[in-house]
């Protein structure tokens, strides 16, 4: 059952980091995406339309050239119970749409869109909408 609560979550979250290292990866030419390597920050999450409250969910996502590697504490029930998941993977991105294949169970692939907001007053903001795992996932994540 935990697994099953999490594994939602963990996905849009995971696929997130994702897309965002292929912002920065795989494309040239016009319709390649912004670079985005370096460590982001998981600001917001919703699943399925139901928003995780942050904290206590958290996470860390670093991107580089060509991988991404995601660290995640996510709620698993109204108890308040946490669990805990990272993952890796790959990813391709194009101008508008990303996805991410990861080696974890609980993410596996994910597609969607996002929009990428380079600030310079105040932290890069990422934000996506994915389905992850059959769920539709949306987050929104920033760099320093």
């Amino acid at each position: 059952m935990r697994n099953r609560l999490v594994g939602p979550f963990v996905a849009g979250a995971i696929m997130i980091g994702g897309g965002l290292a292929a912002c920065s990866s795989s494309s040239t030419g016009p319709s390649a995406g912004p670079d985005i390597t370096g460590t982001w920050t998981l600001d917001t999450l919703t699943n399925a339309g139901v928003p995780v409250p942050i904290p206590p969910a958290q996470g860390t996502f670093t991107f580089t050239k060509d991988s991404v590697s995601i660290y995640l504490i996510v709620p698993v029930d109204t108890l308040g119970d946490l669990d805990t998941a990272s993952g890796a993977g790959t990813y391709a991105i194009t101008s508008k749409n990303l996805s991410v294949n990861t080696n974890n169970m609980l993410i596996g692939q994910a597609t969607g869109t996002y929009r990428f907001a380079n600030e310079t007053a105040v932290p890069d903001t990422l934000k996506a909408n994915f389905l992850a795992n059959g769920f539709p996932v949306y987050v929104v994540v920033t760099r320093p």
